[in-house]
């Protein structure tokens, strides 16, 4: 409050009082904020001062004055890199000079990270780098399925950086991990306990876990950028060190940070990814049924992407046959909607999603699916809509559900559209869904073009359905609902 600071410290046997006027360090930690919440809101409407703000940021990462100031620093670094790329998206820099940017950003953030000593300027270094590398990815052209387009990326760093930054990033991982297991071995030998000991502890275990899944994520990062071209390198340095913590009998928070990396590499890993499918389709299997809710989330993911990005495995003799039931169980269980199990539910209907909504020939085959009702599990998937908790996920499946209703598939709109009610229900939802996001932050529930094919698809049952019939069948629906249907 005053700009000033002091402490007391000895000095050749005495003790002096040495004071600092810190008005400047703060008025520099207060300015990177500023800079974080601009950029985050204004993007590439910050035009000449982009420059600026990077060239203050950038000293501002390793500042040996203060930690606060270099965690602002750093995540206001992020965000004035995704108002670069939103730039370059607009065609008002050239994509060239953002890649000069990133390569500067990851640069800095990673001598950060390997200079830092504490633990909130380290955490907050992970997460800008793994936003700028998301930035970088979402940098490609979406899909009409919420899907991107990983050959359409504008930025991107090279095969050689991505390896070579993430041989760093596993390094710091390993470091991290090795943090942590001091921190149990300290805690659990101590023979007397406060409780405000134990809140302590579990804190900073907080923070390391969380500072792992944040460079485990950043790896993620460089699979999705790369795909089938980075699993090589995958394969010899970085499975070797993460799949062990795939074990039953590691920490489950270490479980969960290995899961992604395989829900990563599962979904974007192609051709390279097929070695891993059964034991971590059985790994998953086994993880859906835990106590834990992050592991049994992480763990239905990757049961989607197999189901998603492996029709054929999938398909394969028996693996249907023990994916389904799984599925089923969770999205029935009695605590489904709870908030803790909203996500683990959601991907277990976007699995069931992906299989019967796939265009793969495979799946096509109704031999694939013997001894499984694939009727019920259209009904299941669409009375589980509309996703809300994923956005990728849930432009996928809405873009999957106007697939359907265009093919008039009976499995899921029922035979003579049977499921009408339901229908129009989920179109409802996400319509108004769109009309009514108050944040920049809240998920869409649909690309553009989904959108539009929906107001098309209510078009269509508003003058096909007999308008006495209609109004008997939707009677659920809001004004607000018919005014986003256009009824």
């Amino acid at each position: 409050e005053t700009g000033m600071d002091s402490a007391v410290i000895p000095v050749g046997g005495v003790y002096k009082r040495v004071a600092l006027n810190t008005h400047a360090v703060q008025q520099k930690t207060k300015s990177a904020a500023m800079l974080f919440e601009y950029a985050a809101a204004l993007k590439s409407n910050m035009g000449q001062f982009l420059m600026p703000a990077l060239q203050a940021l950038l000293p501002c990462i390793t500042d040996k004055h203060s930690p606060e100031l270099r965690s602002n620093a750093s995540l206001g670094l992020a965000r004035v890199f995704d108002a670069y790329v939103d730039a370059a998206k607009r065609g008002s820099i050239a994509p060239s000079e953002v890649s000069k940017v990133m390569d500067e950003c990851l640069s800095r953030l990673t001598g950060a990270l390997a200079s830092e000593n504490n633990d909130d300027s380290r955490g907050s270094a992970a997460v800008a780098f793994r936003d700028i590398l998301q930035a970088c990815y979402e940098s490609g052209h979406e899909n009409a399925d919420g899907s991107r387009d990983h050959k359409a990326v504008m930025i991107c760093p090279s095969l050689e950086s991505a390896q070579s930054s993430s041989k760093r990033l596993l390094a710091l991982a390993a470091e991290s991990i090795n943090r942590r297991t001091e921190m149990e071995n300290e805690f659990t030998s101590s023979e007397v306990l406060e409780d405000e000991d134990r809140g302590a502890f579990e804190e900073r275990i907080e923070e390391e876990e969380e500072l792992l899944s944040n460079l485990v994520d950043a790896i993620g990062q460089f699979i999705k950028l790369h795909r089938e071209a980075f699993m090589p390198f995958f394969n010899m340095s970085i499975a070797p060190s993460l799949t062990p913590y795939l074990s039953p009998e590691q920490p489950k928070s270490l479980q969960v940070v290995a899961v992604c990396i395989m829900d990563d590499v599962i979904e974007c890993g192609g051709k390279g990814m097929e070695m891993y499918l059964r034991d971590s389709l059985q790994l998953f299997l086994q993880n859906i049924t835990s106590d834990h809710d992050v592991l049994r989330q992480s763990s239905s993911y990757g049961i989607a992407q197999i189901c998603k990005e492996a029709p054929a495995f999938a398909a394969a003799p028996g693996i249907l046959a023990s994916i389904v039931p799984a599925l089923i169980n969770l999205i029935q269980s009695p605590s489904a909607r709870n908030p803790e199990s909203v996500g683990t539910t959601e991907n277990a209907l976007y699995a069931l999603g992906c299989l019967v909504n796939s265009p793969a020939p495979e799946l096509k085959n109704p031999a694939a699916w013997a001894g499984v009702d694939r009727a019920c599990i259209g009904d299941a998937w669409l009375k589980g809509l509309p996703l809300t908790a994923d956005e990728t996920e849930a432009k996928s499946a809405h873009h999957q559900l106007c697939n359907a209703i265009d093919t008039m598939d009976a499995d899921i709109v029922g035979h003579q559209m049977i499921r009408l009610p339901e229908i129009v229900r989920v179109l409802a939802a996400v319509l108004s869904s769109s009309r009514t996001r108050e944040r920049g932050d809240d998920p869409k529930l649909g690309t553009p073009a989904t959108y539009q094919r929906m107001l098309q698809i209510a078009t269509q049952i508003k003058g096909m359905v007999p308008p006495s019939d209609l109004a008997t069948q939707c009677s659920f629906l809001t004004e607000k609902q018919k005014a986003a249907l256009q009824w």
